[in-house]
C-alpha cells in the first residue's frame, strides 16, 4: 500500500520499525545513537534504510532489488564508527 502513495511513505515505513527496534536495544544503545542521527540528517532520512548485523545501510531506491550505496557500522569496543560503500566493501570514513 505504501508503495501506491510513493517513496516517501515507502522510507517513512522503513525507518519506524528500525527505530523502534533501535531503541528496545539496551544492550548495544550505540547503534540507538546511530540510528537517530541518521535520522536526524534530512540527507540520510529520505534515503531508503535497513540494518543487518548492527550495521546500518541506505540505498536511494526503494526498490526491494536495489542495492546499498553506504553502510554504516556503530563505533563499539574501542573501535571507531565505519562507513563503508556499498555493504562489505571498503572502508570510505571512520570516526577516530
Amino acid at each position: 500500500m505504501a508503495h501506491e502513495i510513493g517513496p516517501v511513505a515507502v522510507v517513512d515505513l522503513q525507518w519506524r520499525p528500525l527505530r523502534e527496534q533501535a531503541a528496545g536495544e539496551p544492550g548495544f544503545p550505540q547503534f540507538g545513537l546511530l540510528m537517530e542521527a541518521a535520522h536526524a540528517e534530512p540527507r540520510l532520512w529520505q534515503l531508503s534504510a535497513f540494518s543487518s548485523h548492527w550495521t546500518l545501510g541506505f540505498s536511494a531506491s526503494t526498490s526491494h532489488s536495489s542495492r546499498v550505496e553506504v553502510a554504516v557500522t556503530p563505533a563499539y569496543n574501542g573501535r571507531p564508527c565505519q562507513v563503508r560503500k556499498f555493504l562489505n566493501e571498503g572502508v570510505i570514513g571512520r570516526d577516530r
